[in-house]
């Protein structure tokens, strides 16, 4: 007679076999989990990378009516709009910028503007400057490039000429685009030889700028203008 102690296999024991769900501890499911968060955070990092561009700043500071080479730029990663990316440089623009003049102060580290630089001026021996005013000392704002313009100084009751007939290279309104006022908002960029930059500069200095637009009304004749002026009580 077969009993069922004999029918029980040889090395087993009468206790049942734990479940599969007993076995998987704790430990195992933090691995797992801490696994999980990883991939998460990689794959959002990875997301907010490609959300990014790289975009020019300066390396240096750049001072107006100084020429910059491609080492005048370093280069950082930022998450921008459309419309204000096409204001700036990047990498694949820096290149035709070269040998370009500062239209005014870019301190080191800030963004680079496309407006921030231009062309040398066109005709020899003349540098492109730039003077930072308000649109109410500018004909109100309404000028474009390729106007002629006369820059008058003024002290008290006193006026001159400093420069005349100037070509506008550049007109830079960046209040405009930020509904921003403040100084440097706006700017209007001259082509002018070595003489007139001095007279200017030293105008700029003292904050007593006036631009008149010219309406093809002939040059102003600042000799005669000075004449009168040294013979008049």
């Amino acid at each position: 007679m077969i009993t069922a102690s004999r029918l029980r296999p040889s090395g087993t024991t009468a206790q049942a076999r734990r479940p599969l769900r007993t076995r998987v501890s704790l430990g195992h499911l933090a691995v797992f989990g801490v696994g999980l968060v990883a991939v998460v955070l990689n794959y959002s990092l990875l997301r907010a990378r490609d959300d990014t561009v790289r975009v020019a700043v300066a390396a240096r500071d750049l001072v107006a009516g100084a020429a910059v080479t491609p080492d005048a730029f370093r280069f950082t990663r930022a998450r921008l709009d459309e419309q204000v990316l096409d204001t700036l440089l990047q990498p694949e623009t820096v290149g035709q910028v070269d040998g370009w003049v500062a239209t005014g102060l870019v301190p080191a580290g800030e963004l680079v503007q496309r407006s921030d630089l231009l062309p040398v001026a066109a005709r020899a021996g003349q540098r492109a400057m730039s003077l930072p005013l308000e649109p109410a000392h500018a004909a109100g704002g309404a000028l474009t490039p390729g106007d002629r313009v006369d820059v008058v100084e003024v002290h008290g009751a006193t006026a001159r000429y400093v420069v005349t007939g100037a070509e506008v290279l550049a007109v830079t309104d960046t209040g405009a685009a930020t509904g921003l006022a403040g100084a440097g908002a706006f700017s209007v960029t001259l082509a002018v030889d070595d003489r007139a930059a001095l007279r200017l500069a030293l105008a700029i200095r003292a904050d007593a700028v006036e631009v008149v637009r010219a309406t093809g009304a002939p040059p102003a004749d600042v000799a005669a203008l000075d004449a009168a002026r040294a013979g008049a009580p």
